[in-house]
C-alpha cells in the first residue's frame, strides 16, 4: 500500500472500483442462485409435497431438480466472489484508515494534503466503504438464505428418496424454522454492527476536528509573542503621543497666560 496522499489516493480510487466490479458479479451470482431456487422449487415446501404426492416418479424428477452440480458450482463461484470481495473491503478500509491517520498527523496547515478538502475526501471514501459493505451484506445474506435451502431441501430429497416422506416434511419445516431465526439473529447483528460503524466514523471525524483545531491554537500560540510586541509598541506610541499632546496643550495655555498678563 502507497504511502504518500496521492498515493493513498489513487489505491482507494482503485479498490472502490474494483469492489464496484465484484459486487456487481456477486449480485448477479446470488440472484441467479435465488431464482434458480425458486422457479425450481416454488417455496419451501411445494417441493417436498410435490413429491410425496406424486410418489417414486415425483421423487425422481424432485431428485433430477436443477439443484445439482450446476446448482454447486453456482454456490462455489458465488462464494469465491464473496471471498474476494470481503478482502477487497478489507483492503479499502485500510486505506481509508490510512489517509485518516495521514490528514490527522499533518493537520490543516499541511500544503500537501489541503485541510478541508482532505477532510472530505476521506468522509467521501467512508462514505463509499460504508454503502459497499452495506450492500456487500445484504448480499451475503441472500447467498445464505439460498444456501441454508438448497442443502434443506437436499437433505428433504434423501429422506423423500429413502422412503420416509412425512418425515422429510418435517425435517424441513424444522430446517427452515432454524433459517428464520439464525436469517433474524444475523439481520440484527448486521444492524448492531452498522450503528457501531457509523459511530466510529463520527467520532473519527471529530478526532479530526479536534486535531484540527489543536492544529490552529498551536499556530496561534507561535504567533502570540510577535502580537504581544506590536501591542506593545503601539502602546508606547500611544503614550508618547499623549505626552507631545499634553506638553503642547500646557505651553499654549502658559503662553496665553502670559499674554493675557501683558
Amino acid at each position: 500500500m502507497a504511502t504518500s496522499w496521492d498515493g493513498l489516493g489513487k489505491d482507494a480510487r482503485r479498490l472502490e472500483a474494483d469492489i464496484d466490479a465484484k459486487l456487481a458479479a456477486f449480485g448477479r451470482a446470488t440472484a441467479a442462485l435465488s431464482s434458480i431456487r425458486s422457479t425450481a422449487l416454488g417455496g419451501p415446501a411445494s417441493g417436498v409435497s410435490t413429491a410425496t404426492s406424486l410418489g417414486d416418479a415425483g421423487r425422481r424428477r424432485t431428485a433430477g431438480a436443477p439443484n445439482g452440480n450446476a446448482t454447486s458450482d453456482g454456490f462455489a463461484a458465488a462464494e469465491h466472489i464473496c471471498t474476494e470481495v470481503e478482502g477487497l473491503l478489507s483492503r479499502l478500509a485500510a486505506a481509508v484508515d490510512a489517509m485518516s491517520r495521514a490528514q490527522s498527523a499533518t493537520g490543516s496547515s499541511a500544503v500537501g494534503v489541503g485541510g478541508g478538502a482532505s477532510r472530505h475526501m476521506v468522509a467521501r471514501h467512508a462514505d463509499i466503504l460504508r454503502d459497499y459493505t452495506t450492500e456487500f451484506q445484504r448480499t451475503q445474506r441472500a447467498l445464505v438464505a439460498s444456501r441454508e435451502a438448497a442443502d434443506g431441501l437436499a437433505c428433504a430429497r434423501a429422506e423423500l428418496l429413502g422412503g420416509g416422506g412425512g418425515g422429510a416434511a418435517a425435517v424441513a419445516g424444522g430446517l427452515y424454522a432454524e433459517r428464520s431465526s439464525l436469517s433474524a439473529a444475523s439481520t440484527g447483528a448486521d444492524a448492531a454492527l452498522n450503528a457501531g460503524a457509523a459511530l466510529r466514523e463520527d467520532l473519527e471525524r471529530q478526532r479530526q476536528t479536534f486535531a484540527s483545531m489543536v492544529a490552529r491554537m498551536d499556530a496561534v500560540g507561535e504567533r502570540v509573542p510577535g502580537i504581544n510586541r506590536l501591542i506593545r509598541q503601539i502602546r508606547r506610541k500611544k503614550k508618547r503621543d499623549v505626552m507631545v499632546m499634553a506638553l503642547v496643550v500646557a505651553t499654549l495655555v502658559f503662553l496665553t497666560g502670559l499674554w493675557k498678563l501683558a
